[in-house]
């Protein structure tokens, strides 16, 4: 077998560093299982197609190497050089590629699932079409890289940076992105649904069209962020940050709102600050408007009938009734303008999002 070919040259020659011209005649062949590379220098090599599954290769030297189609499954690359190496269909299924260092690598297609990734170095690396369900990659630095149609579904990436990279059609189902960074990102069209992205900084995120369906937001940073027509049904927004988002003909139905900041988001939003003890927050949904002031919530039709009680007022009794009742009703009067102002969004996200079995949506 080569690896042990290899083996037999290192214990001949202790000391001394593999490189490509040493390692020709193996180079030349599909099977390289197991073999020991460590701190081999593999610079540019021709690897393409080869069977390295298993093999050892941390701390290799693999700069603009071929590796396209090659099987690594389960192979260590620990600080492992693979710098505008290509990777191109290549399986790392299971493969341990701690900190490892691929920048700019091309790795379309590439088989990562349940790979470990921790603190990697995927600077501008070409993910397209890449497999990472499972993987492991947290506090990896994924700053600029292209993962478009990657399939990161459970993926652990609590902690990394993505940072302005194009995650366009991305299945991040159940995924782990918490206190994540991905501000400038692209998420266009990304499923999002379940996943965790409490503390996540999404400062400026393109997340038009995005599945956000049950996904935990609370504390993530949301500023500026691009949610049109994003599906936030049932999602977690607990001390969110939403300040200037576009929320233009989002889902919003069934959103968790607890300290959300809204304020001056777009999309038929409205958040009274100051007048209240409480923050007011009223949001348009496919089957309705929907208020919530503190720990109440309803439809403003169901808060003037609670304004019109002398009991009944959570929070609040007696002369303090009286004393928030002309607050409250300021706060109805500001938001029926509002609604009129916005007649018809009601009717245009039910004929997008579809009306649940609830009811009737509020006119």
């Amino acid at each position: 077998m080569y690896a042990e070919k290899i083996q037999a040259w290192k214990d001949a020659h202790k000391g001394e560093q593999l490189t490509v011209e040493v390692l020709s005649d193996c180079l030349s062949v599909d099977d390289l299982r197991g073999a020991d590379l460590r701190g081999a220098n593999l610079y540019g090599a021709n690897l393409a197609g080869a069977n390295l599954h298993n093999a050892h290769l941390t701390g290799v030297r693999l700069e603009r190497a071929d590796l396209t189609g090659a099987n690594l499954r389960g192979a260590t690359l620990e600080h492992t050089f693979l710098e505008k190496a290509t990777l191109v269909d290549a399986n790392l299924a299971g493969a341990n590629l701690t900190c490892a260092h691929l920048t700019d690598a091309d790795m379309g297609n590439v088989n990562l699932r349940a790979a470990d990734l921790q603190a990697a170095d995927l600077r501008d690396a070409n993910l397209t079409g890449a497999d990472l369900m499972n993987a492991r990659l947290w506090e990896a630095v994924m700053v600029g890289a292209v993962l478009r149609k990657a399939n990161l579904h459970s993926a652990d990436l609590a902690g990394a940076d993505l940072r302005e990279a194009t995650l366009w059609d991305a299945d991040l189902r159940c995924a782990d992105l918490r206190k994540v960074n991905l501000r400038l990102a692209t998420l266009t069209l990304a499923n999002l649904q379940a996943a965790a992205l409490t503390d996540a900084n999404l400062q400026a995120a393109n997340l038009e069209r995005a599945d956000l369906q049950g996904a935990s937001l609370g504390g993530a940073n949301l500023r500026c962020a691009d949610l049109r027509l994003a599906n936030l049904r049932n999602a977690g927004l607990t001390d969110a940050c939403l300040q200037d988002a576009d929320l233009t003909d989002a889902n919003l139905d069934g959103v968790y709102l607890r300290s959300t900041n809204l304020a001056a988001a777009d999309g038929g939003v409205l958040q009274i600050t100051g007048l209240y003890p409480y923050t007011a927050t009223l949001i348009p949904t496919p089957t309705g408007w929907r208020l919530k002031i503190g720990c109440w919530e309803g439809t403003v039709d169901e808060l003037h009938r609670l304004g019109n009680r002398d009991e009944g007022w959570p929070e609040a009794t007696g002369d303090e009734i009286i004393r928030r009742r002309p607050l409250l009703y300021a706060i109805i009067d500001m938001c029926a303008t509002h609604m009129r102002h916005h007649h018809g969004l009601i009717q245009r996200l039910a004929d997008k999002w579809g009306r649940d079995e609830a009811g009737e949506a509020e006119q």
